[in-house]
């Protein structure tokens, strides 16, 4: 069966597949587009995000939580590494201590 040939120069077979390209191209595009105004949708309902009547009205109480337990941790962190040097201290010490006692005991 001859293929038959229209004015453009592009068999029937040709032009169907070439639309059939065309149309999968479209809807792709067409849900890309979709997609990215759901995102938008998304992201503008994250940035609308409402506040309650709770955090309203213990908005200050709740920073000063958030503040106290952020001293309480730093302080925790202080406190550790002043210990830490105590320890490291009095192990001096007693390394100094018993290292004088037994030059004392072996002087006699």
């Amino acid at each position: 069966m001859p293929e038959e040939f229209n004015l453009d120069g592009l068999t029937d077979s040709k032009k169907l597949s070439e639309n059939k390209k065309a149309k999968i191209e479209n809807k792709k595009a067409k849900k890309l587009k979709e997609d990215k105004k759901e995102h938008n949708k998304r992201s503008d309902k994250v940035k609308e995000k409402r506040t309650s009547k709770f955090s309203n009205k213990y908005k200050d109480r709740i920073e000063s939580i958030k503040e106290s337990e952020k001293t309480r941790l730093e302080n925790r962190k202080i406190q550790e590494k002043a210990q830490k040097l105590i320890e490291e201290e009095e192990a001096k010490e007693k390394e100094k201590f018993l290292k004088e006692t037994y030059s004392r005991k072996t002087k006699k």
